[in-house]
């Protein structure tokens, strides 16, 4: 029966919100009981049967962009060392705002301040204020929306997973903008998906190393 529901609110996700719904069919369903709501890690998409089949049908579809939505802004691989629980936190607050503006339901106690609004996930990250119990997971528990888990190849393997999800979201927006039915807002979200990045870690490593031409090289390309 969950199965069915997923199904259904995947399809109704593809017809009513083809840039959600393209990129949500790249993930692969997996129904479980080993969370407690659902989650992402950029490969699969996990959701717990019995708490999906409570949900209205379109908390059901708020559900499943909002899990779209943390990898279309790669949080399933630029945690770093940050604290798993309070970066989904982060996560959440930067997701939440944009699907709503998009009228998208959320299930009940979806993380929502206006205070977050157009700000990166660092950003969040580094505004919060620590939980009256000192404990980010209670807020997440709270919050109904399911977690974002790293990538299972994070590690070693980065530029290769974000540059493959940045030509799937870039052709899944095309597509809904051809259609009329691009999300709004979403425009700067993709610039700034296209947008190179410094790889700090790398730069470092490179004035670390015990090679003396580091600088110069540097600066020949900068």
């Amino acid at each position: 029966m969950a199965n069915d529901s997923f199904t259904k609110s995947r399809s109704k996700l593809v017809l009513d919100n083809p840039f959600f719904g393209t990129l949500c069919l790249r993930l692969t369903p997996k129904a479980t009981e080993d969370v407690d709501t659902g989650a992402t890690d950029g490969v699969s998409l996990l959701y717990n049967p019995k708490w999906f089949e409570k949900l209205k049908p379109l908390e059901r579809i708020g559900f499943l962009a909002h899990e779209v939505m943390h990898v279309v802004l790669m949080h399933h691989t630029r945690r770093q060392e940050r604290h798993a629980q309070k970066w989904n936190v982060a996560a959440d607050y930067a997701i939440n705002n944009h699907l709503i503006q998009n009228n998208f339901i959320l299930p009940k106690g979806g993380l929502v301040d206006d205070q977050y609004d157009n700000m990166t996930t660092e950003d969040i990250y580094n505004k919060l204020p620590e939980p009256p119990e000192g404990d980010w997971q209670i807020l997440l528990d709270e919050s109904g929306c399911g977690d974002v888990l790293d990538h299972p190849n994070k590690a070693t393997n980065t530029s290769s997973i974000e540059a493959e999800w940045t030509v799937a979201i870039n052709q899944a927006y095309e597509a809904a903008k051809q259609q009329g039915k691009a999300p709004g807002g979403m425009e700067s979200i993709i610039e700034d998906i296209n947008t190179p990045k410094l790889d700090w870690r790398a730069i470092l490593h490179r004035f670390s190393s015990p090679r003396g031409n580091a600088c110069s090289s540097y600066a020949s390309h900068s």
